[in-house]
This record gives structure tokens, sequence and C-alpha cells, in this order.
């Protein structure tokens, strides 16, 4: 099978699909839901500078974002110096070399199209512990989480994958049940979702019980996703599909036991009016649901 991916190789992989883009003023915390200022957020929040602490002390100070994002802005990397690829695939078959590497390297990885969160192509590199959710109603979910991620073009916002990509093949639809699949969740994700919760203060009095919500809320919306896909009933349109999915996962965690209004805190925390139209679909799904 050959060997695994050197982590530098990986590093270097992942960041030849980095799409240079220049980052705008920051002024409000409102500013960093804002493409590109999510996108930054996820290189830095995986890099060996960041930390939890520095994370909230400038969530206290927005503007000292302006500074950070100003070097964390990709360059172009050149074919020259991209490793070499193996497995006959090429850097114009994403699809594909996500596939390998998680063969090759036994870790998480995945490619997508999404016109509306990211411009180009998207690619998440990342090791896996694999952990147990327990709702309150007791139900337990058991999910992986992502650590030490390595991305492209992905927002800090994109909080979980599924095991089975949506269009998933018809064969494959008897064994997708949401029993049978795992999610992954995103450790930097989760992260940023609660400090910005604790930062705005609206959750200072059971910050606890909403820190433990938030990734009962993130997987009530991929086993959602897939229990909708499995049905045939989920719209091509991305924007629609994105609002049922959330529609029916606030019945599943109410149905949980989780409190409803973390749900809309949760949408709220991750919407935006984003200056570049589509650019953040929880501030329609804010719109339509709430």
């Amino acid at each position: 099978m050959g060997r695994p991916y050197s982590r530098k190789e990986l590093e270097k992989i992942v960041a030849s699909y980095r799409r240079p883009a220049e980052p705008t003023p920051v002024h409000t915390i409102a500013d960093i839901k804002s493409h590109p200022h999510d996108i930054f957020a996820s290189y830095w929040m995986a890099s060996p500078t960041f930390s939890l602490p520095s994370l909230y002390a400038m969530l206290l100070h927005p503007d000292l974002f302006n500074q950070l994002f100003q070097t964390l802005v990709p360059r172009e990397i050149p074919e020259e110096e991209r490793p070499t690829l193996q497995d006959t695939v090429t850097y114009a078959e994403p699809h594909a070399l996500a596939t390998f590497i998680t063969h090759r390297n036994g870790v998480f990885a995945v490619a997508y199209d999404d016109s509306l969160n990211v411009d180009g192509q998207g690619l998440l590199v990342a090791n896996v512990e694999e952990r147990m959710y327990t709702f309150p109603s007791r139900r337990q979910v058991r999910y992986g989480l992502l650590r030490h991620e390595i991305t492209a073009n992905i927002s800090i916002f994109d909080a979980g994958y599924s095991e089975f990509p949506v269009t998933m093949p018809a064969q494959e639809r008897a064994r997708a049940t949401p029993d049978k699949m795992m999610p992954f969740l995103r450790d930097t994700s989760l992260a940023m979702l609660f400090l910005l919760a604790l930062h705005q203060g609206e959750v200072a009095k059971d910050y606890l019980a909403f820190q433990s919500a938030i990734p009962g809320l993130v997987l009530a919306h991929e086993l959602t996703e897939v229990a909708l896909s499995v049905e045939g009933r989920l719209p091509d349109d991305r924007l629609e599909r994105e609002i049922m999915v959330e529609r029916e996962a606030r019945e599943m965690i109410t149905h949980e036991g989780i409190d409803p209004a973390y749900h809309r805190k949760y949408v709220e925390l991750r919407a935006h009016t984003c200056p570049r139209k589509g650019k953040n679909i929880f501030q329609h799904v804010l719109e339509r649901l709430y």
C-alpha cells in the first residue's frame, strides 16, 4: 500500500488548496463570522499559536483580529513545491485524495464543494478520538472528535460531518441509518461556539449546561441529515436542505431533553449577515425558523 504521508506533507497538501483572500476590517465579533474571517479563524485555531484563553481575550477586543488575520492570508503554493501524491491521484481529484489519505494515514479526511460556505474546494484532515455523547434522555450516540486538524477553505462554524455523504449511492442507503453511522465533530468549532456564547454572557447562569448541549446540537444536525437522506426527503437546494435539517433537528433535541432555547442560541451564534450574499447559511436559517 505504500507509506503514510508525513504530517509535514499533509500540511503542504492541504495548504495547496487554500485560496488567497484578503481580510476586511474587523470592528465587532460579528465581523469574525463574515467570509473570509471565518476561514482564517479555522487556520488560527488549528495552529500552535492558538489557545482558548487567547481566543477569549481577543473576543473582548475584536480589533486585535485585524493584525492576526493579516498573518493568516494563504499564499499560493507553486506546483513544484507541492508534495508528490501517491495512489495515482492528482491535485485535481481532492475527493479521491481524501479517500486515499484516510486509508494511508488512518485519519479522517473529507473534501467537498460548497458554493455557500467556502470558495472553491473545502478540505479537512484530522485525527479522530472516539467519544460517547449522552443526551438528557439518556440516549447515547457514538461520535468521532476531530482534533489536530488541517483545513483549506472551511469556516470555523462548519461543526460536523456525517460518515455517509448526502449524495450516497442507493445501495448504501440501507445501511446508512443514524444508529449505524458515526458523526464527526470538530473540537475547534465546538470551542468557538462555546466561547462566543460565554462572551455574550447570555448563558452565564447555565453555561455548563449549554456547553454540554453544544455537541448534542451538532449531532442532532448530522443524525437528522442522514435520516432524511435515507428517506429520500432532502431537497436538492443546499439552503432549503439546511433549513429542513435544522427544523427537524430542533424537534429531535427537544425529544431528547435539550432545551429548545439552546437550539435558537446555537443558530444565532453561527448566523451573521455576511456582506457576501449567501456566505452564511445560518443567517437564512435564523430568519426562516425564528
